[in-house]
C-alpha cells in the first residue's frame, strides 16, 4: 500500500493536535480537506484510523500503529530537507 507524505503528515498532525481546526491550521489547509485527506486514508486501509465525535478526536489501535511506523520516516524526511536547504 502506498501513501503519500502529505496523508501520513495530515494523521501525524492530527495526533497531535486531537483537534481536527488546529490540525488543519497548521498544516495550512481548511478543516474539511484535512477531514477528506483522512477519510480517504481510511477508505484505502478499508479501517477507521480516527474515532470523531463532537468533543473530542482519538486516533484508533490502527490509526496508532500507523502513527509509529510513519514517525520515523516522517522525522527522517524532515532532517533531510532541512539539511539540504541549510547548504
Amino acid at each position: 500500500m502506498h501513501l503519500e507524505v502529505e496523508q501520513l503528515r495530515a494523521l501525524a498532525t492530527l495526533a497531535e493536535e486531537l483537534n481536527f481546526t488546529r490540525a488543519a491550521q497548521r498544516l495550512g489547509v481548511a478543516q474539511p480537506a484535512l477531514s477528506a485527506r483522512i477519510s480517504r486514508i481510511e477508505r484505502r486501509l478499508g479501517r477507521k484510523l480516527v474515532e470523531r465525535s463532537t468533543r473530542s478526536v482519538q486516533l484508533t489501535d490502527t490509526g496508532l500503529e500507523l502513527l509509529r511506523r510513519a514517525a520515523p520516516m516522517l522525522a527522517e524526511l524532515d532532517r533531510q530537507l532541512s539539511r539540504g536547504s541549510s547548504g
